[in-house]
């Protein structure tokens, strides 16, 4: 579950747009890696809080019964926009694979807001990933995790085949190069902190954990450590994309700060350094092993924050938060009625394009940060 809501969109656009361009592959490697360190620290003071409490299931009781109701209620409030915010960025993006294959001219254009392009056919893929997502959740909390199970094992085995197959074509000596941005005027150090202080928006998800402690029968001992290990492949997984994005660049550019300096962080989806590099090494196979990993990916992200959210405001409505109706579960133990309002409160945001939902997730963000 936690391995699931960590991996989403961002770690196929985020190595052409904050981590290369910024940090370089060695600044990259060594911010996520400091990062994972960061959300582990986290991760334990959870499984500390936990052993201290016995019997919360959630973040929100955690620090309810630890800092009291006040703080609990800007951390709930701060989680459901958290969870929905990313539940609708990887629905949106999920139509950005969609319009890759039907091509411009299938994609319906509609109208322009905030800069981005609505097409009929983004709106069509988005609301198809809410559908499925609610079917999926409607089924119950263990029906979840088998999901997410099969979604991340398709996940690791195709990154893996991406990776080693980039490794096999890629040149060695330029691998690793540039260590670090030289155009970003920042000290080596400096770099490495501009992917450092992503660390609560790339691994956000993990706490979703907490709710195993009364789902299943498994220790809190082992389930703590079962994020701990979600987060470090969710470490290990944006890694490999930063690197055999380094493979991606056009044989026209010699350095990612040429590539960037032209315009590279502007181009089309088709054309970011995750899918390029794939395309150009690995032909058919490789562009069949991205989808698999960017559907898994995306399809696991909007599984697994429906259900966290619909949680959520069924913790809140038990503590008079919300209506009291929002509590009620089916025979399966799921509130529907929230799972619905969540469902039917996502449709309209696809209407507003994807640099309107970049932005509540940026919201959130910080939200999540100060938490």
């Amino acid at each position: 579950m936690a391995f699931g809501c960590i991996i989403g969109w961002g770690c196929f656009v985020m190595p052409a747009t904050n981590f290369l361009p910024k940090a370089g592959v060695a600044g990259s490697l060594l911010g996520l890696g400091l990062a994972a360190a960061f959300a582990m620290v986290i991760c334990y003071n959870y499984y500390c809080l936990v052993k201290v409490f016995p019997g919360t299931a959630s973040t929100y009781q955690l620090i309810r019964r630890a800092l009291g109701p006040d703080y609990a209620f800007f951390v709930i409030w701060s989680l459901l926009l958290a969870y929905m915010s990313i539940f609708w960025a990887n629905s949106s993006a999920m139509a950005a694979m969609g319009r890759f294959f039907i091509k411009d001219s299938g994609a319906v254009y509609l109208y322009t807001f905030m800069g981005h392009d609505v097409c009929l056919s983004d709106l069509i893929i988005a609301v198809f990933m809410v559908i499925i997502s609610v079917l999926a959740v409607r089924r119950g909390y263990r029906r979840v995790l088998k999901i997410m199970s099969l979604l991340a094992g398709v996940l690791l085995v195709s990154v893996a085949a991406l990776f080693i197959g980039m490794l096999m074509h890629a040149d060695a000596s330029a691998l690793f190069y540039p260590g670090f941005s030289p155009s970003t005027g920042m000290s080596k150090g400096s770099q490495i902190m501009t992917v450092v202080v992503l660390a609560p928006w790339l691994f956000v998800g993990f706490e979703t954990v907490t709710r195993a402690i009364s789902e299943t029968g498994l220790s809190v001992k082992k389930i703590f450590i079962s994020a701990g290990f979600a987060i470090a492949f969710g470490a290990l997984i944006y890694s490999a994309m930063v690197i055999f994005s380094n493979c991606g660049i056009p044989e026209t550019y010699r350095t990612w700060g040429d590539y960037m300096a032209a315009g590279g962080e502007r181009l089309s989806f088709g054309d970011l350094p995750t899918l390029y590099g794939v395309r150009r090494h690995m032909g058919d196979f490789g562009l069949v092993m991205y989808c698999l990993a960017y559907f898994s990916a995306l399809t696991g992200c909007c599984v697994g924050y429906m259900a966290a959210a619909s949680h959520t405001l069924r913790l809140m409505a038990k503590d008079r938060l919300a209506p009291e109706s929002f509590a009620r579960e089916n025979r399966e133990g799921v509130p529907v009625k929230a799972l619905i309002l969540l469902a039917l409160v996502s449709l309209p945001v696809f209407f507003f394009g994807m640099n309107m939902i970049s932005l509540a997730v940026d919201i959130s963000t910080l939200a999540i940060s100060v938490v």
